[in-house]
């Protein structure tokens, strides 16, 4: 059985839903335990990738598909969790934004213990 502590040390963050929450930032900020200190720089870096401000009050759906998917790359690598592992991360990005994401992965990645899974994708038109 998994503690909470054990729980709150591990995270899974699937590209094809990189958004958990429907709402604000903040909810997702919440949600990914992010530290108050840490969202200053969070946000910057975010508005240096995507090109918009946003603030934690912010609709999340301003963001297109890759700039979620860059948004739940910074929310979980300022987390404080010291496992994560990235789902069908590369399927969901374009070649620039692939190269966004590896430069955070070696920014913040050290101290964690980063793994990448791949699903096969099938054709749905067989």
């Amino acid at each position: 059985m998994i503690t909470p502590k054990q729980f709150s040390s591990h995270l899974i963050c699937p590209a094809g839903s990189p958004i958990l929450s429907d709402g604000r930032l903040r909810q997702e900020l919440t949600l990914y335990n992010v530290s108050a200190d840490s969202m200053p720089s969070l946000l910057a870096e975010l508005a240096d990738l995507t090109g918009k401000s946003l603030t934690p009050d912010s609709p999340v759906s301003t963001l297109s598909g890759g700039q979620k998917v860059l948004l739940m790359c910074l929310l979980a690598l300022h987390s404080p969790t010291r496992y994560i592992l990235f789902i069908d991360l590369w399927h969901n990005l374009d070649a620039c934004n692939r190269d966004r994401i590896k430069t955070l992965l070696q920014s913040y990645g050290n101290d964690r213990q980063i793994a990448f899974q791949d699903t096969p994708h099938v054709d749905p038109r067989g």
